[in-house]
């Protein structure tokens, strides 16, 4: 799979069916994940099961991002755009209404960004 080979390459691009095929993926092995850490623990919020989720996400971070700056790259618009990715976690460092609304505004920016077609 080409996530991983160009794990830490951004010059790259990555095109509409590549991007949602790995995102497929991604979808299937954490859903994967979660229902074996459930059944170690029994609960999702045990101290274990949140120790593994978060070693596979700081695992994934990377290549999650490069990922996207390679499809937003393909579609024509700057690869830092990808950093929207991230306004996220503003909602957890300034929990309020308006920053909330950005960061959904941010995410359906990206979504409009990975469904636009290829510029070559």
């Amino acid at each position: 799979m080409s996530y991983w080979r160009n794990a830490f390459n951004i010059k790259g691009r990555t095109d509409c069916n590549e991007f949602w095929f790995a995102i497929l993926s991604l979808s299937l092995m954490w859903t994967f994940i979660y229902l074996i850490l459930f059944f170690i623990f029994g609960n999702l919020n045990e101290f274990g099961a949140k120790i593994g989720i978060g070693i596979i996400s700081a695992i994934l971070i990377v290549p999650n991002f490069t990922l996207l700056a390679r499809r937003i790259r393909d579609c024509g618009s700057s690869w830092a755009n990808a950093f929207l990715l991230y306004s996220g976690l503003l909602t957890f460092l300034l929990p309020s209404i308006i920053v909330m609304i950005i960061s959904l505004l941010c995410y359906i920016w990206l979504f409009l960004l990975t469904i636009a077609p290829s510029k070559k």
